[in-house]
């Protein structure tokens, strides 16, 4: 089966589904319907991919991929109420191990894609890392062509891989943004402009391209410059920010300890 023959139906309609069927469907790949208790989202998705409105689950069944991108917690009440099919069926979770699925469907599978996603800012996915797991080789042959459609990085990874994977993935973007968050709020509060930061956000971003993140590790943790250490915690003690203070004495003593180690 070619590429362009595989039709897909989604079970969701929020981020991580808006966007792979805005690009599956920019590659010819039909998209049969969409269901979401949301019908207003929907109904948007359905839309603007040409798809079918489903106004009830029991109706998905008749694409031969139908594609579970729920959050984590709802895909085994997905999986619950969808009724048996001969369609290949797989979710989009990192943490969701196979078996939530492949439990109920032997034709199951996971695709994965390691990228942050919202719908209002539309991303290409070539260079977007899609991590698969299938129940057998056929499925997985299915896979790699869908998403060989739309990404140039496959991998084959199983659910305690991947796991870890979503557990890295969560620090390196979910806390870091929340880290420019704080950065954001501090500064803010103190007649500043996020703006001056931003180049410096762009440069230790890029040193991480280039090098390990250790190695790219710079500032008064690393150099054990207790004085400025001392300088922050003062600041944050001054502006009560105890959760932030708390927060700073984790990740410093962390990094010195990190280093004490090498």
């Amino acid at each position: 089966m070619t590429v362009n023959k595989i039709s897909l139906s989604f079970v969701g309609s929020g981020n991580v589904a808006t966007q792979l069927a805005r690009n599956f469907f920019s590659k010819g790949i039909e998209i049969k319907s969409v269901f979401s208790p949301n019908y207003e989202n929907c109904r948007a998705l359905a839309e603007s991919v040409d798809a079918e409105v489903l106004t009830s689950i029991e109706k998905v069944g008749d694409a031969d991929v139908i594609v579970i991108s729920v959050p984590d917690d709802k895909i085994e009440n997905v999986v619950d109420n969808l009724h048996s099919t001969g369609s290949l069926v797989v979710h989009t979770s990192g943490i969701t191990p196979l078996d939530v699925v492949s439990g109920k469907f032997k034709k199951s599978g996971v695709l994965y894609p390691l990228q942050t996603f919202s719908k209002s800012k539309n991303i290409n996915l070539e260079n977007v890392p899609f991590c698969i797991e299938a129940t057998d080789e056929n499925c997985l042959s299915t896979l790699k062509k869908l998403s060989s459609a739309v990404s140039k990085k496959i991998y084959e990874i199983d659910s305690n891989q991947r796991a870890y994977l979503h557990l890295a993935a969560v620090f390196v973007s979910n806390f870091v943004n929340f880290m420019y968050s704080a950065g954001y709020d501090i500064v803010t509060g103190n007649g500043l402009d996020f703006e001056m930061l931003k180049p410096l956000i762009k440069e230790v971003a890029g040193k991480v391209m280039l090098m390990e993140p250790l190695k790219a590790q710079t500032g008064p943790a690393v150099r054990k410059d207790m004085r400025t250490l001392e300088k922050h915690r003062d600041l944050l003690q001054k502006n009560g920010e105890k959760k932030l203070l708390e927060l700073y004495n984790l990740i410093t003593e962390s990094i010195i300890r990190k280093y004490d180690e090498l």
